[in-house]
Parts: structure tokens; C-alpha cells; sequence
């Protein structure tokens, strides 16, 4: 078994590590009102003491990435792997063996807007929409 947690970690041939670092995020694009897609760039670092150890559980997270080309990210999206390769023998702790490159549909936040209250076309024609307000007593009127 792996372990994932960084903070709490103490790494060992009979539990390595696994850390990943985003290390290249595009520009947003295809946006929406509602989404938007980004590619990234993630480096997978295989911590163990024994090399074999490292290039054992760096092949078997390369073969489950690649059964799997879809991986959950804080529950809320998927990343779509498109490429995925290792160097076996890069160093684990500055450089890692797994590099990831995939998209990701993103939500975007949600934006307030000002109410239209009124509009104006050009040619003098003009129209103020009337919403419906409630007075101190709760019933209903409308602003004029």
C-alpha cells in the first residue's frame, strides 16, 4: 500500500510514498457560463528507499493510470489523463518518474449580476420594467 499523506508520511520499502505536484497549468479555455477547461502537467514522486522497490510501484501506478484514464479530484471533477510516462531512474525526491498530462472541466464561480431595471434602444425607444416589491405590510405592489 501507498501512502498519500505527506505531512504524516515516513516513507519505507514496505510502505513508499507517493506525492504529486501540479508543475504547468494552461490558460483557461472553451469557457462557458458555467465551466471551463484547463490542461495540466503533474509530476508523480515514488518515495522509497530501494530503487527496485521505486520502479515497481512506479510501473504499477503507471498501469492503473492508464486502466483508468479518469481520476477524481476533490470529488468535484474529473482529470482526463491523455499522456502518461515515467522515468524510472529520475531522481524521486526533486525531479519524479511519472509525468501526467491531462484536462480537467472546471465550475466557475458563481457571478452576481445587477438587475435590469431599466433599457434603452436606439431610436428613442425606451421601457422600464416594473418588479414587484413588497410593502411594510407584505403585500405585494410594484415599483413605478
Amino acid at each position: 500500500m501507498l501512502q498519500v499523506e505527506p505531512d504524516s508520511w515516513d516513507p519505507s520499502d514496505a510502505r513508499p510514498g507517493l506525492y504529486w505536484r501540479i508543475v504547468e497549468v494552461s490558460a483557461p479555455y472553451n469557457v462557458s457560463a458555467s465551466m471551463y477547461w484547463m490542461d495540466f502537467t503533474i509530476y508523480g514522486h515514488v518515495v522509497a528507499p530501494d530503487p527496485s522497490v521505486r520502479r515497481k510501484w512506479i510501473r504499477k501506478v503507471v498501469e492503473a493510470l492508464t486502466d483508468a484514464m479518469r481520476i477524481n479530484v476533490n470529488d468535484v471533477t474529473e482529470l482526463c489523463v491523455e499522456e502518461i510516462s515515467a522515468t524510472m531512474d529520475a531522481d524521486p525526491l526533486t525531479v519524479g518518474q511519472i509525468r501526467l498530462r491531462g484536462t480537467m472541466g472546471l465550475m466557475r464561480s458563481k457571478v452576481s449580476a445587477e438587475v435590469l431595471n431599466n433599457a434603452s434602444v436606439s431610436g428613442g425607444v425606451s421601457f422600464t420594467v416594473k418588479v414587484p416589491i413588497l410593502n411594510p405590510e407584505g403585500e405585494g405592489g410594484s415599483a413605478d
